[in-house]
């Protein structure tokens, strides 16, 4: 955006922790005051990733989990080069990690540790309680608040979307969930059902807020070219975009 500017990432992650660094879809920049709905992902990503990363990274994977949130414990913020220097690196591929690189990252995933900064590219992670501020740190919303936020926030930023778009705009919900949080909304009318046409004609069975039809005529286009990242939340779903207008967007960035 014209308007972002560095520092104020820095000062508003690094310094005022109105920020925190984790996951939506992918890799994200998140209000502080989300945090507390984050604890449903790091509930089900704790059985999940320990399945996953059981096969790709073998067994005994797990080996240094405690030792590695013990020393940050006790050492403070550390990244992946103050940890696991001894430890032997797999060969075969660009994400073969030591046992230490792999728990602080799973450590992260699951919300027991926390991105204190970036140097550079590589994260500097602490224990959550010394990052997160305690007003966000205490909440602890039930499963079904989250799935209930979690919908809502969708909606209101994709301004309409399928159910399964629901599910997947925040990748915290199951499509199940989704599914069902649109079925209750829309018996308590705070969303109506809408058909949105697609680049190809077909029309597609959506959900969106009520005061959708006032949105419909959209506003002139500026003048000014812009560059959308290819992480911008507009191109995030490629398939939503080439659905919507006909753009078969692909990214080869992570292709060797």
């Amino acid at each position: 955006r014209p308007s972002y500017r560095p520092d104020n990432l820095a000062r508003l992650h690094d310094r005022d922790r109105k920020l925190f660094e984790h996951w939506t879809h992918d890799a994200s920049i998140i209000p502080a005051a989300y945090f507390p709905h984050w604890r449903l992902r790091f509930a089900r990503d704790e059985a999940r990733l320990r399945e996953r990363w059981a096969k790709w990274h073998g067994d005994g994977f797990d080996t240094q989990f405690e030792a590695v949130l013990e020393e940050v414990a006790r050492r403070g913020p550390v990244s992946t080069a103050d940890v696991g220097e001894a430890e032997e690196r797999r060969s075969g591929g660009w994400w073969e990690w030591n046992p230490s690189k792999i728990a602080l990252e799973y450590l992260w995933r699951v919300g027991k540790l926390s991105v204190v900064r970036r140097d550079a590219f590589r994260k500097v992670y602490d224990l959550t309680e010394r990052v997160v501020p305690a007003e966000h740190l205490a909440p602890v919303p039930d499963p079904a608040e989250t799935v209930d936020w979690a919908c809502n926030a969708a909606i209101d930023r994709l301004g309409f979307a399928t159910s399964g778009e629901v599910a997947a705009f925040l990748a915290k919900v199951t499509p199940t969930e989704a599914k069902d949080w649109c079925a209750g909304a829309l018996r308590r009318a705070e969303i109506v059902e809408v058909g949105i046409e697609g680049a190809d004609g077909q029309v597609r069975r959506s959900f969106a807020r009520p005061g959708i039809g006032e949105a419909a005529d959209p506003p002139e286009p500026p003048g000014r070219v812009r560059i959308l990242s290819p992480f911008d939340p507009a191109l995030r779903d490629r398939n939503r975009a080439e659905r919507l207008f006909g753009f078969h967007y692909r990214i080869e960035v992570f292709v060797p």
